[in-house]
Order: C-alpha cells, then structure tokens, then sequence
C-alpha cells in the first residue's frame, strides 16, 4: 500500500511537471517581451 501511494505521488508530480514546465515557460516569454517593449 505505501509503495503504491508512493507511486501514485511520482506519476502525479511527472504529470504536474510536464503540465507547469511549458505553462512557465510562456510565462516567462511573454514577461520577456514585455521588458524588451518597455526598453
């Protein structure tokens, strides 16, 4: 039960990661581009 739980957390956080990691990564270009607008 505790490795299947532990299991459960891995697969979610993978999931999370692959979701917020492309999500941030718009989310910094756009606060990119913003700043060069504004220089």
């Amino acid at each position: 039960m505790k490795c299947a739980n532990s299991f459960l957390v891995f697969v979610v956080a993978h999931l999370f990661n692959v979701f917020e990691l492309p999500m941030l990564h718009e989310v910094y270009l756009r606060n990119v581009k913003v700043f060069l607008k504004r220089v």
